[in-house]
């Protein structure tokens, strides 16, 4: 329904959700007082900042493009605003409305955090959470909220043993900060030389946020469960400013739902600790079919819609997948991405990256030994050559690469080793290199492509019927449209019961995840897979699963929603926390349609609240409206609604000037760069 107030200048669309919620928004007449913000500022320590009128946020888009593609340094710029995908600073990642919040604050300490949510809390504002960006439905940020950006909150790091609330002593574990990237935590672990850790495949994705949140997909899965089985005990702010604990033994609803349950709806995560295993051997096996040979020696076509890959894909490699690899038997050790279509190297492909911990000979056994005897079976005419010379020959340069397996001592050694032969000795490593310690897989950022995926799990039993599972995986190819690609799931990820975490039942029956363009052939594929949800950290188009938050929560998480809903109401009764995607949504309206401009003459100026004592920012201030980044990724690396204007500042600037000034922050309050 539609709710207007009297004298507002934005109205409020509400859908219905677990409980009634008004907002106040920039422009009406609740909006906090500039000397509010000013007082606010202040006890943060000088780290508010305001984001959300068009020149603010074009001042820090161009801040955000400043960055280049270094994904590592948009993750720490501009107040928190860069998305990893540009597309994602509009709402819903769908360039039309502004998606930046009213004000960011760039969190130092926790008692910043709960000022901010009491703050808040008081004055009827939404709070959206944001560490990194990767998000592919822009639910991290929201127009017309107060941001809380974690990235430079505190830091740990430290790795010892925890016990928990309950009593349990759990020997190998790592403290994390609730803010930081995956690199800091992967070099902490990387350094102390003894322990494996189970992460995200982009060294700058957040470690505690959305991509744990909403389950926590890594390579390691298959073997030692998803992200969210590994934790161990969160410290978090709550909606009502207090800091908890919740772990299986303290506020253990709380503890179920933040583990599943969907980034940015349940409190401020400070801090965690999460479990450790001892240092494994890992076995990379990496296929990459090129359609697109430069030798002239294949007979595949690198056109995304040609006939060739088509056929190739449906004739023989969908097969091989289903009949020979098989993921419902698949050992157990084995884990990483598949990629039907994908790109590798600039050109369109067929793509497996997969990871094996434990011994070669047992990689070689059960997966790699199999799949040269499928190559060696495949006719000449696929290649347009001997299947034995396509296998033994120079890979650079023929259809079919197939690195040779190599025995690492740890996925983090690999992680290390791929780096410092890659990226980093290029002549400008991006700066992930230095900032964690030579750990740059995924780095990049900043990407302009369309970053919406739509997701499906793919179960068990879909598998074991082979003869569907081949007709229906081979309608992706028909029509073909862009990439497609997931995780290898199961294992130990289905031998955790489905109550014991918030995360959708199909999770724990599924044994693959497919991403792609929400186009006719993922269509297809939901409707012939029905008994099954969204993949949630890798879908961008919750509205594709129905037209109100209830709908589309109900296809994420099916029959844990009402307790999740039940969770909600317990911690946060009046949705101090709102996040698209989240369990207790609220759309706003007052968004501000607006196209960013892509061309900058020079780095934007901050505007910080501090810098309006005795003045105004906005007067009468508008609203203003991405395996987790597209899978194809780690492949490609590797080879108001009218117009109001501004009420001038009581206090004026000096001649010349163009923005108001910072006010330093008293010394010692910022967080530096790491």
């Amino acid at each position: 329904m539609l709710v207007c107030r009297p004298l507002a200048t934005v109205c409020l669309l509400l859908i219905a959700t677990a409980r009634a919620t008004t907002y106040c928004l920039p422009g009406q007449s609740c909006w906090p007082t500039d000397q509010e913000w000013a007082d606010l500022n202040t006890t943060v320590g000088g780290r508010l900042f305001a984001t959300g009128t068009i020149a603010e946020a074009e001042s820090l888009n161009c801040q955000c493009l400043a960055t280049g593609n270094d994904g590592t340094a948009a993750a720490d710029a501009a107040h928190g605003v860069c998305m990893a995908h540009t597309s994602c600073m509009y709402d819903h990642c769908v360039p039309n409305n502004l998606n930046t919040p009213a004000y960011s604050l760039e969190v130092g300490t926790v008692a910043d955090i709960q000022a901010a949510v009491n703050f808040a809390r008081q004055k009827s504002i939404p709070v959206s959470i944001k560490t990194s960006g990767h998000n592919y439905a822009s639910s991290s940020m929201m127009h017309g909220s107060l941001l809380i950006w974690m990235y430079r909150a505190p830091k740990h790091a430290t790795i010892g043993a925890h016990t928990d609330t309950c009593g349990t002593s759990h020997p190998a574990a790592i403290k994390a900060g609730g803010g930081q990237p995956w690199g800091e935590i992967y070099d902490a672990v990387h350094s102390n030389g003894n322990y494996d850790i189970l992460g995200g495949g982009s060294v700058n994705v957040g470690c505690c946020g959305g991509w744990l949140a909403g389950g926590g997909l890594t390579t390691m899965s298959r073997l030692r469960g998803l992200g969210i089985d590994n934790v161990l005990g969160y410290e978090v702010v709550l909606a009502d400013g207090s800091y908890a604990t919740a772990d299986a033994c303290t506020n253990a609803d709380l503890f179920w739902a933040l583990r599943g349950g969907g980034g940015g709806a349940w409190g401020v995560v400070t801090a965690l600790w999460y479990r450790l295993y001892p240092k494994t051997a890992a076995v990379r096996f990496h296929v990459y079919v090129d359609y697109a040979n430069g030798t002239g020696r294949s007979n595949l076509d690198g056109n995304l819609d040609s006939p060739t890959l088509t056929a190739f894909y449906k004739d023989h490699f969908i097969p091989y997948l289903v009949n020979v690899l098989q993921p419902a038997s698949m050992d157990g050790r084995w884990g990483g991405y598949w990629a039907p279509n994908c790109r590798a190297n600039g050109a369109a492909g067929t793509c497996l990256d997969m990871f094996f911990y434990g011994p070669q000979a047992d990689a070689l056994s059960t997966v790699i030994d199999p799949f040269h005897a499928w190559v060696r079976a495949l006719p000449n005419s696929v290649f347009g050559q001997p299947a034995t010379e396509v296998l033994f020959s120079n890979h650079n340069n023929d259809a079919l690469a197939i690195s040779t397996p190599r025995t690492l001592p740890s996925y983090l050694g690999e992680l290390a080793r791929s780096s410092s032969a890659g990226v980093c000795a290029s002549s400008t490593p991006p700066q992930a290199c230095t900032r964690f310690n030579g750990l740059a897989q995924d780095w990049d950022g900043n990407r302009p492509d369309y970053a919406r995926p739509a997701s499906w799990l793919l179960p068990v039993a879909f598998w074991q019927d082979t003869a569907k599972a081949i007709r229906v995986l081979g309608m992706v190819a028909e029509p073909h449209s862009d990439l497609t690609g997931g995780y290898w799931l199961g294992g130990a990820i289905n031998n955790v019961h489905v109550d014991n975490t918030s995360i959708a039942y199909a999770m724990r029956t599924s044994v693959a995840n497919i991403m792609g363009p929400m186009a006719a052939s993922m269509a297809t594929i939901r409707r012939e897979i029905p008994d099954s949800a969204p993949c949630y950290n890798h879908d961008g188009y919750p509205l594709d699963l129905g037209s109100t938050p209830a709908a589309w929560q109900d296809g994420y998480w099916g029959a844990q929603l009402t307790r999740l809903n039940s969770v909600k109401a317990q911690y946060d009764p009046t949705s101090v926390f709102n996040s698209f995607q989240g369990i207790g949504y609220t759309e706003t309206a007052g968004a501000i349609p607006h196209t960013l401009s892509t061309a900058c003459a020079g780095s934007g100026s901050d505007v910080n609240v501090g810098a309006i004592v005795g003045g105004v920012v906005g007067g009468c201030f508008v609203p203003l409206l991405m395996l987790g980044l597209w899978l194809g990724g780690v492949f490609t690396k590797w080879g108001c609604p009218s117009p109001c204007a501004k009420k001038a500042p009581t206090t004026k600037a000096a001649a010349g000037d163009t923005a108001m000034q910072a006010i330093p922050a008293p010394e010692g309050t910022n967080i530096e760069k790491a």
